[in-house]
């Protein structure tokens, strides 16, 4: 992460909705410092020695 970044991993879906109600969100980022943000991430999945071949719709690929 870049300087001064903060990364927050949530530990349910409840906490989730919660911190995305109006307000909390604003609140709990300026709690932090008056200029923070809260930024939603997606999430990136790395499947590793997968190749680069790799056919979903393929039995055989599947089983391997």
């Amino acid at each position: 992460m870049r300087t001064g970044e903060l990364l927050f991993q949530l530990n349910s879906k409840e906490v989730v909705d919660w911190i995305k109600e109006p307000g909390i969100c604003e609140s709990f980022a300026w709690a932090i410092n008056l200029s923070a943000y809260i930024k939603e991430r997606s999430y990136s999945i790395l499947a590793a020695f997968v190749p680069l071949t790799f056919q979903t719709d393929n039995p055989s690929h599947l089983q391997d």
